[in-house]
């Protein structure tokens, strides 16, 4: 398999690896784990190194600040700039291109990750229906693109000023971009996938401020389609580049084991994916149907932090995704005790800083939210639940227990609505108490899963 060509910076990147491992033994030892040096894990024959491990991680990170905290700052210059009403539909647009893109990508994004990193044990014989997933996910955006152009959607707009156009480009870029993403995690191409973030990162925020200058939320809306597209541009290429475009091609059948395999796994994440999807932008929809625009921006605010309060601990997650899938029992559950507890760890620490900085953080939006100090806070404490959940969450569905995390995502819906929908006043207050709930239930229920596999 071929390399992504690097950057000619060895020194610099040799040094920044090695501060990075230190950070990782500091942090794991001051919260009473072995560093990952420390442990010896295997995985399809080759040792788990600290430096690999540190190198991933932290070009995973790379790769979504400049996602998510390119989208944030965005988020961030349109509230200061835009009308509460403008900057409510803009928020509206990305919560419903996001629900519909989770809904077409059918749980084909777990599939790309779980069947890559597989097939990196094949030695090229295409063992794993690579190409076969690849075509469908384009089957599926084509597909989406035109239903959504075509249909009566006037009822999803509820009322806002927003192209269906728009809609439907930006969920077919984004079921493409999510496909390839989960193939680039399977792959282990953490460093090339950071520099492509930055580049969509440096589109995002040009096209933002330009949108921010007119005032105009439609701008605003493109702007994060072109983004997308870029991004998809740069992930398609490494994954063709790493994979090999004639293996791709090789490894396209429509015989009923291939089908088979990839319905399995797809059936199951799709329902995930459906019941996940829908929930923000139901509990969104309830806010606003209830409360009103100021208190649905609240909470798209709140949402936003808690990915943001994510992003550090799901890094680990991520780049040990590849070795979940490959590891043998005794590895895998010494790999996700560490992975968990550090998660844990990290979103607790998180959210501490948050509390102390709410104040200052919440008056990034403008003077108008000064009266919701403690969202940003609350939002963040939730990550410290949802964190190791999601870590082994992602562990089920490595090994093949996807239906284990459909019946648990199931029960956290139930929790979720079923603290909600009774409530008289669905303010962002009783959201919070419903997401800390159901995120209690989905830890307890994983943990309890997960350890009794492994």
């Amino acid at each position: 398999m071929s390399s992504w060509p690097r950057m000619a910076t060895p020194d610099l990147r040799g040094y920044f690896t090695s501060a990075s491992c230190i950070a990782f033994d500091i942090y794991a030892l001051s919260i009473g784990l072995p560093p990952p040096a420390m442990l010896q894990w295997t995985s399809g024959g080759d040792s788990v190194s600290r430096r690999l491990l540190a190198a991933n991680a932290i070009w995973s990170l790379v790769n979504h600040l400049a996602q998510r905290g390119s989208l944030a700052l965005a988020t961030i210059l349109l509230a200061r700039s835009f009308a509460t009403r403008d900057f409510a539909t803009y928020s509206y647009f990305q919560m419903t291109v996001n629900m519909l893109a989770t809904y077409a990508t059918m749980g084909l994004a777990v599939a790309a990750s779980r069947f890559f990193a597989a097939s990196r044990n094949d030695d090229g014989t295409g063992a794993f229906p690579l190409g076969t997933l690849l075509c469908v996910n384009v089957v599926v955006a084509v597909a989406a693109f035109m239903i959504l152009s075509i249909a009566p959607l006037g009822w999803l707009t509820a009322g806002r000023d927003i192209p269906i156009l728009a809609i439907s480009v930006g969920v077919a870029v984004c079921v493409l971009d999510a496909v390839i993403g989960g193939a680039i995690v399977g792959l282990e191409a953490f460093r090339s996938s950071a520099i492509v973030s930055i580049g969509s990162a440096v589109c995002l925020l040009a096209l933002t401020g330009w949108a921010a200058a007119t005032r105009n939320p439609t701008i605003g809306m493109w702007a994060i389609v072109a983004a997308f597209g870029l991004h998809l541009a740069g992930t398609t290429a490494i994954t063709v580049h790493q994979t090999g475009w004639e293996r791709l091609k090789a490894s396209i059948r429509w015989d009923k084991q291939s089908l088979h395999e990839l319905g399995s796994l797809v059936g199951a994440m799709f329902a995930v994916s459906l019941i996940s999807g829908s929930a923000t932008w139901v509990v969104g929809r309830l806010i606003m149907a209830s409360a009103g625009d100021k208190q649905f921006a609240v909470f798209t605010i709140g949402m936003q932090w808690l990915a943001l309060g994510l992003l550090l601990p799901n890094q680990m997650t991520r780049v040990t995704f590849s070795r979940m899938v490959r590891e043998t029992h005794e590895g895998l559950r010494r790999l996700l005790k560490w992975v968990g507890t550090i998660n844990a760890a990290m979103s607790l620490s998180i959210a501490a800083l948050g509390f102390l900085f709410a104040s200052k953080l919440i008056l990034l939006y403008g003077s108008r939210y000064a009266g919701d100090t403690l969202v940003v806070a609350c939002f963040l404490g939730v990550g410290v639940i949802n964190s190791p959940a999601n870590a082994l969450g992602n562990a089920l569905v490595g090994r093949g227990r996807h239906m284990s995390w459909l019946i648990i995502t199931v029960v956290w819906l139930l929790v979720l609505l079923g603290i909600l929908l009774p409530s008289s006043h669905r303010s962002v207050e009783w959201a919070l108490v419903a997401y800390a709930c159901a995120g209690a239930v989905m830890l307890m229920m994983t943990i309890f899963r997960v350890f009794r596999e492994a």
